[in-house]
């Protein structure tokens, strides 16, 4: 940003530790959400039960 390369110096580095700690909260919060979201497609999700698929109604070879 231009108004950082002219000014103070402390400025940009407090800048920088907000955005970076904002960046903490919110990635976590994210991953975490990211992660429970997807946890439960993949359990509530009819396509992973292979029983019937492997299973044949017939008993001949």
């Amino acid at each position: 940003m231009p108004g950082f390369t002219a000014g103070d110096s402390g400025l940009a580095a407090a800048w920088f530790r907000a955005s970076a700690n904002m960046a903490k909260i919110y990635y976590s919060i994210a991953g975490v959400l990211l992660l429970v979201t997807g946890v439960g497609l993949v359990l509530n999700n009819d396509a992973w039960s292979f029983g019937s698929s492997l299973s044949r109604s017939d008993s001949s070879p």
